[in-house]
């Protein structure tokens, strides 16, 4: 019989969007954490002083830590959102293919793969991690893939490579998605025209500033930010909140 946990966690907010919380742990030994179905759990073999921060952010974690005078003392935090969201990559900047090469074999330029690198730390820093990566096997798209994650893995989750992802439109990126694994976040790196229109046709009218703003273009290496109130693979026109929308040297 599975002992209960420690500690859990269910949304408790019926808004469009995401719920959010930090979690700071403090422990002696290994806490296994486990999420699933929008339910957070916790085990340890020994007691843990825990913290749910909500909204607030790790600066106000550390100070009030100190205040009660926790010092050094190990400890983590642990980001969860409790819809899922879909976060789509256009491929960064590449240059046009030379005589003999193809479209498919296109490669980044250096101001394309500096984009890259600066992008998967400002994911790192908003917590963007993704479970699972979908990612076109066209060579700017794979490049963009491995200069992002550069910067934004420890350890990088599983990657699979979708040839519908290239050459082909909003309608396979869409299946794509919904045939995915179950998991919290999804990244799919791909490309324009696709990415824009998935981006302005998902999120709900509500989304008005996010939708602006990719309704202005969708660059290279810019990242929309879309959750949802059920699984991914019941994604729908209008089902989705815009969250953000991450342009290069913004």
């Amino acid at each position: 019989m599975t002992p209960a946990p420690i500690y859990s966690r269910t949304p408790t907010t019926t808004s469009t969007k995401a719920a959010s919380f930090t979690l700071l742990l403090i422990a002696a030994e290994k806490v296994d954490i486990s999420y699933s179905g929008g339910v957070l759990r916790i085990n340890s073999s020994n007691g843990i002083k825990k913290f749910d921060r909500g909204r607030n952010d790790r600066k106000t974690a550390h100070s009030e830590l100190n205040q009660q005078g926790f010092g050094q003392v190990s400890y983590r935090f642990y980001r969860f959102s409790l819809m899922p969201r879909l976060l789509l990559l256009r491929h960064a900047k590449a240059g046009w293919a030379a005589p003999g090469v193809s479209d498919f074999e296109r490669t980044l330029t250096q101001s394309g793969r500096n984009d890259a690198r600066k992008l998967g730390l400002r994911m790192r820093s908003s917590d963007l991690i993704p479970d699972l990566v979908l990612c076109s096997p066209a060579k700017r798209a794979v490049e963009t893939l491995e200069f992002v994650a550069s910067t934004l893995f420890e350890q990088p989750p599983k990657t699979e490579m979708v040839r519908e992802l290239y050459n082909s439109d909003a309608a396979d990126y869409l299946q794509a998605v919904r045939e995915a694994s179950a998991v919290e976040t999804l990244l799919v790196v791909g490309h324009n025209p696709m990415m824009e229109d998935l981006a302005y046709e998902l999120p709900s009218a509500s989304s008005t500033h996010a939708i602006q703003a990719a309704a202005s273009g969708f660059p290279t290496c810019g990242l929309a930010v879309i959750s949802f109130d059920g699984p991914l693979k019941d994604v729908r026109r209008n089902s989705g909140q815009l969250e953000t929308f991450l342009k290069p040297n913004e």
